[in-house]
């Protein structure tokens, strides 16, 4: 029996455990999976909730490497059908991307048993080939010493900021920023009756917030800083990321948009070809008990509608009805010409 690079790779620290048997067939103590990751404490908390879990409960290996998710579904298409990933972590766009390369296999309850425990939209909205983890939403980190009664929804977040309330220390993401059409086109358009494909009132309501608009931010970590400097006093903002803010800053605060906290997840796919065990370290992502871990580590919400939160993160997240998940597949279609307009129309 042959064994490819790849195999020989993965069996590594196993090897010692080989033994051959009759008719030249390999028995394997067993392969060490591996995942990809976002680093920093992500890694921390999924190597000591999902790993860990899937270590403990079937006595296999498995290891999380920190690699982008881009660039780790690049390494997945180019060395197909023998991947040196077993699962993939992206995105929603990478999730899609990896979908429409048919990267990834179709997942059942029989694979993945805490599959029913899960949010529908979890599954539902990746074609049943993706399950989403970990859970964030998008609302206004505000500074309350400025903004003692912060806006509610979209729609007021909007009209208070055109007509000056809050002076000229509004942050929005700029047309460099990923999250642009998910953090302010899309939002802002679908409460005033818009949409992706007919986003108009949307634009025509940000243009009228510019004025205020004291800076334009590429990605979040500015936004804190500047929050910090007292340059800006609101902007939109990522759930989980903002309550590491408001454990810092007493005096910081994060407003849920009702009807309207922006889904923003990661979801976790089974690489085609991988071994079967694959299907046991995608439900440790899952499950409830690894999951809970997951988010008290990450102050963060995951999908499993059965996590006990800890009071401190209890408050924190918010309700069900509040959730609203935006169209992925309309925003990918038509990110360009949005991207396009942004920039003649908003110039940030």
């Amino acid at each position: 029996m042959l064994i490819n690079k790849r195999e020989l790779l993965k069996l590594g620290a196993g090897a010692g455990a080989m033994t051959l048997l009759g008719g030249g067939s390999l028995f394997a103590a067993g392969k060490r999976l591996t995942v990809n990751t976002y680093g920093g404490v992500y890694e921390t908390a999924v190597t000591e909730s999902f790993i860990n879990t899937y270590k403990s409960l079937t006595g296999g290996d498995a290891q999380a490497v920190v690699d982008l998710p881009s660039a780790a579904l690049s390494k997945i298409s180019a060395t197909m059908p023998a991947s040196d990933y077993d699962l993939y972590v992206g995105l929603a766009n990478d999730t899609l991307r990896a979908i429409e390369l048919d990267l990834v296999e179709e997942l059942s309850a029989a694979d993945v048993p805490a599959l029913p425990d899960l949010m529908p939209e979890a599954t539902s909205q990746w074609d049943n080939k993706a399950v989403s983890f970990s859970l964030s939403v998008c609302g206004f980190l505000y500074d309350s010493r400025k903004i003692p009664n912060p806006p509610q929804t979209w729609e007021e977040f909007a009209v208070r900021t055109a007509a000056g309330e809050f002076g000229k220390s509004v942050s929005l993401p700029s047309a460099s920023n990923s999250g642009v059409i998910e953090t302010a086109i899309y939002p802002i358009a679908n409460a005033f009756g818009g949409s992706i494909t007919d986003p108009g009132i949307g634009f025509e309501k940000i243009a009228a917030m510019v004025p205020y608009v004291a800076h334009f931010y590429t990605d979040l970590s500015q936004v804190v800083n500047l929050m910090s400097n007292g340059e800006i006093a609101i902007a939109p903002y990522s759930s989980s990321r903002a309550w590491v803010y408001l454990n810092q800053n007493d005096w910081a605060g994060f407003q849920i948009p009702k009807k309207g906290a922006i889904a923003q997840s990661s979801q976790i796919m089974k690489v085609k070809n991988s071994p079967p065990e694959a299907w046991k370290l995608m439900n440790s992502f899952v499950d409830k008990e690894p999951a809970g871990i997951f988010a008290k580590m990450m102050n963060s919400m995951v999908p499993n509608t059965k996590v006990q939160y800890p009071e401190s993160l209890l408050a924190r997240v918010p309700a069900q009805e509040d959730i609203h998940y935006p169209p992925i597949r309309e925003i990918m279609k038509n990110s360009a010409s949005l991207i396009e307009r942004w920039n003649k129309e908003i110039g940030g």
